[in-house]
């Protein structure tokens, strides 16, 4: 089961979140109401993704917030009703689902995120294991070249 942290300034969406989330029976949901809040749960490290609402209250935006779980290697989806922030969003590479939206679209939308992020550990994994590779062949080379 892979956990979803949802940062969402008004309760009763955040609340809906949680529910439709929780019973497709393949997330856990942790919840904050403002990116003070969830700053502590990222650096936890046990958020597979975290869904932010652009727009949050206080002294962490939720693109700021956004910024620190993607500096924590934490993908993200960002929530706006403000078209004008797409721009902004898009440079950075976030997806962004623009309220008011689906549900469908919002599972949808974290499984494509989830599904793309272990691809791309995978692709490290794999290059990691390449590099090593390489690192035991030029010791190799090295120890026949001293003898």
């Amino acid at each position: 089961m892979r956990t979803v942290l949802v940062v969402e300034d008004y309760q009763e969406l955040a609340e809906t979140f949680a529910t439709v989330l929780n019973g497709t029976g393949r997330y856990e949901v942790l919840s904050a109401c403002t990116g003070m809040e969830a700053v502590p749960l990222l650096e936890a490290g046990n958020v597979d993704l975290a869904l932010i609402d652009a727009l949050l209250p206080g002294e962490i935006s939720g693109i700021e917030l956004c910024r620190r779980a993607l500096a924590l290697a934490v993908p993200s989806i960002m929530m706006s009703g403000d078209h004008r922030l797409s721009d902004d969003l898009r440079a950075h590479g976030v997806p962004q689902l623009r309220k008011p939206f689906r549900i469908t679209a919002l599972i949808e939308m974290i499984d494509v995120e989830l599904a793309r992020y272990s691809h791309n550990l995978i692709l490290v994994r794999e290059g990691l294991e390449r590099l090593r590779a390489n690192v035991r062949d030029l010791a190799e080379i090295r120890r026949n070249l001293k003898s």
